[in-house]
């Protein structure tokens, strides 16, 4: 038997050889960046060499759903939710920041409470785009514009008078300033109609009560019943009125 053979240290020895074998040093020296195009791939004899890099086929996927007409430059729009929504939710969510969010849709503060109801938000790369939120806040926008020129076109109307006559009408700009007008018209006459009584009932009250104050300087006050100084009250209540 040959000497050390059979004993313990020896054989923990061998064990921890075989095992420092396992670490790889080419691995170790493996450059963090490749070559523009290029990537490192451990071949089968455990080395690492440089070929040429393939597209991730679900990057190319996730591409090929895209809209190729879209400009990737655009803004984006989103409908504020003014539930849920907040400032540095959208920020997240976005990839933007609180500044280049304020600067683009001219609101300041901490929270959306001055914000529009519709935001521009720059458009990122690697932005995750809810493509049905982005084409409700576009119809939201485009209905805001809408009110603002019927607003515009009859400012006696309020914001919410505005926006009943455009429901109604499914924001047809038309049909909703037809039905305005017809309706102003209406009032119009209406109004008319009653302040040509009124005037009249409170002419012929004042003429009588006129004869009424002339009679009882001239001492006619037999003539004068308290009927006429009822009518007389009539024509100031008239008058107030």
């Amino acid at each position: 038997m040959s000497e050390g053979g059979m004993l313990a240290w020896k054989r923990k020895s061998d064990k921890a050889f075989v095992n420092s074998g396992q670490y790889n040093i080419g691995e170790m020296s493996l450059p963090s960046q490749p070559p523009p195009g290029k990537e490192w791939r451990k071949t089968d004899t455990g080395e690492w060499e440089l070929f040429d890099k393939e597209a991730n086929p679900q990057q190319e996927t996730e591409k090929s759903t895209e809209d190729p007409n879209e400009d990737e430059s655009a803004e984006l729009l989103h409908k504020v939710n003014r539930n849920i929504d907040t400032l540095e939710g959208l920020c997240l969510r976005y990839k933007t920041n609180r500044r280049k969010l304020q600067n683009l849709n001219n609101f300041s503060g901490s929270s959306l409470a001055m914000a529009p109801d519709v935001l521009k938000i720059p458009r990122q790369k690697g932005v995750n785009v809810d493509r049905r939120s982005s084409k409700e806040a576009i119809e939201a926008m485009e209905r805001a514009n809408i009110l603002k020129k019927f607003i515009a076109l009859f400012p006696s109307l309020s914001q919410m008078e505005g926006r009943i006559y455009l429901d109604d009408t499914n924001y047809d700009f038309e049909s909703a300033a037809k039905a305005a007008r017809a309706d102003m018209e209406w009032e119009e006459s209406d109004k008319g109609t009653r302040a040509e009584r009124r005037n009249s009932k409170f002419n012929n009250n004042a003429d009588q009560a006129e004869r009424f104050v002339r009679g009882v300087k001239e001492g006619e006050e037999d003539q004068v019943g308290k009927g006429h100084i009822k009518m007389v009250a009539v024509a100031m209540e008239e008058k107030v009125e």
